[in-house]
């Protein structure tokens, strides 16, 4: 529990308090952490899940489309 209070406390101190998700694994370390910091926590259900990990599947997956632009150059010396 020390280390996710601890990683909590640094994140807060980089990027602000904001509310944090858990999927319930660890099922009291993350709301007592959230606790000790002052956080907002949520718990997903298995259903929020399981459509968090398949769209993370299909971000991995699909091939980028990517536009790409190449500028040309004409390199010059100053005299």
């Amino acid at each position: 529990m020390f280390v996710d209070e601890r990683f909590l406390y640094d994140v807060v101190e980089e990027f602000g308090q904001h509310p944090v998700s858990s999927d319930g694994e660890r099922t009291w370390y993350p709301p007592q952490a959230c606790q000790f910091q002052n956080l907002k926590h949520h718990l997903h259900s298995s259903f929020e899940k399981s459509i968090i990990e398949r769209t993370m599947q299909y971000v991995k997956i699909e091939p980028k489309k990517v536009l790409m632009t190449t500028f040309h150059v004409e390199i010059k010396s100053v005299n």
